[in-house]
């Protein structure tokens, strides 16, 4: 059995790989509105949000997660992504 201390780093390491996904995806929410400013697209899509939690929803019970937890924290990803966007 791992130590409390060796769970604890295992925690850290997850964490900083989820910080440094969420980079990766503000850095393409920013291709993205390039794109979209490129081909005169509006920058929130409410339809392309709404499945996009769907999905995540989907995802988490696949997981075995509580999907409102994740609908949650995908809401604030994508109110961000929208952010950096304008």
């Amino acid at each position: 059995m791992l130590s409390l201390e060796e769970l604890g780093d295992q925690l850290r390491v997850i964490d900083q790989n989820i910080v440094s996904l969420l980079a990766e995806r503000m850095a393409i929410a920013l291709q993205v509105e390039e794109w979209k400013e490129a081909h005169n697209q509006s920058i929130i899509r409410p339809e392309i949000e709404d499945k996009r939690l769907i999905e995540a929803r989907e995802w988490a019970l696949i997981q075995g997660i509580n999907p409102n937890f994740i609908s949650s924290i995908f809401y604030f990803i994508i109110r961000e992504s929208c952010a950096v966007q304008i």
